[in-house]
């Protein structure tokens, strides 16, 4: 694998004005982007819907488009009621929700 400098895998080659950091990434990495002038955004990891509204939120506010965040929140709950009203009539009531929009159960991947 070629080396890699600090700057080149933090991405600062690419003259970011905004980055989205969670509690995964290093603190140092962190510092580093900001001391180089960059804004960073932490995104707190989310562990329930509320988590994930305020998340969205954030996101849509960091990126300027308050309005955008609050469709997207609005889409969610039409999808999350029509989950709920699906879900209705079974006897188990969990859902397994993952990155990147996956869930479990049929007719999921």
């Amino acid at each position: 694998f070629p080396h890699l400098t600090v700057a080149q895998n933090l991405g600062l080659g690419l003259r970011p004005d905004l980055v989205f950091a969670d509690a995964t990434n290093s603190p140092l990495a962190v510092a580093l982007l900001e001391r180089q002038g960059v804004r960073v955004v932490t995104v707190p990891v989310a562990d329930t819907f509320a988590g994930t509204r305020a998340n969205i939120r954030l996101v849509a506010a960091a990126l300027g488009r308050p309005a955008r965040g609050e469709a997207l929140l609005a889409a969610f709950e039409r999808d999350l009621a029509a989950t709920r009203g699906a879900l209705a009539d079974r006897r188990y009531r969990a859902l397994v929700y993952g990155a990147n929009g996956f869930s479990a159960g049929v007719p999921s991947l």
